[in-house]
């Protein structure tokens, strides 16, 4: 039967070709095979597959799917995470790999599916990410925006223009807001008496223009 071993714990190996015993390397003493593409003495880690970098971090003291640090990846101290170089200007958290994904409870330092850092820092699997911003726009720790929303807040722009010519003598609510993108905490007016249907239309944040805001109903 299949059973998982701690590879670390590995200190011999067989050669399949010659049969022959002897410590764990990427080639054979014997045949000179190669056992694997890929080999890294620290994990104790071969790899074959076809197209598939793999370089061994030594800030992360593990092997990551990708070219290599200063190629196509860079590991950033306080995140304490190898990062695409593509991510250089990204929002440092400390340590935002020593965490569970928000989505699936998988832990993230040691994940071999993709991952996907958010715009507030947070991280999770790119593919937890694609199944999960098909319903939600918040960040499930923080609630900030995952994604780009101008184009719906302009919509909401557009609704609350037309809201506010059909109830220009309409007495107004003060309501306290608070903004979720840039925690900004101030007030907010809505028409009285706003039919149900307009009832969950949310209020634009006066310092960043966001709609991802959240009011208390006195």
């Amino acid at each position: 039967a299949w059973h998982q071993a701690n590879r670390f714990a590995v200190r011999q190996m067989w050669c399949m070709h010659c049969a022959t015993l002897q410590p764990v390397a990427k080639r054979c003493v014997s045949c000179s095979k190669d056992m694997a593409t890929y080999f890294c003495k620290i994990c104790n880690l071969f790899d074959s597959a076809a197209n598939r970098p793999i370089y061994h971090c030594p800030f992360c003291n593990v092997c990551r799917v990708a070219k290599g640090l200063g190629i196509d990846m860079f590991h950033c101290m306080r995140c304490n995470a190898c990062i695409s170089t593509r991510l250089k200007e990204h929002k440092c958290m400390d340590n935002s790999l020593d965490s569970d994904c928000a989505i699936c409870l998988d832990k993230l330092f040691f994940a071999t599916r993709p991952i996907f850092m958010l715009k507030c820092g947070h991280v999770m699997h790119r593919d937890c990410y694609n199944s999960y911003v098909t319903t939600n726009f918040q960040c499930p720790l923080c609630r900030k925006c995952v994604c780009d929303m101008s184009m719906v807040w302009k919509k909401f722009d557009d609704v609350w223009a037309h809201v506010a010519a059909q109830h220009q003598n309409v007495p107004c609510d003060i309501l306290p807001l608070a903004c979720n993108d840039c925690q900004a905490h101030s007030q907010t007016s809505r028409p009285a008496g706003l039919p149900d249907s307009l009832g969950t239309l949310p209020n634009k944040c006066p310092h960043c223009g966001s709609y991802n805001t959240t009011t208390t109903m006195t």
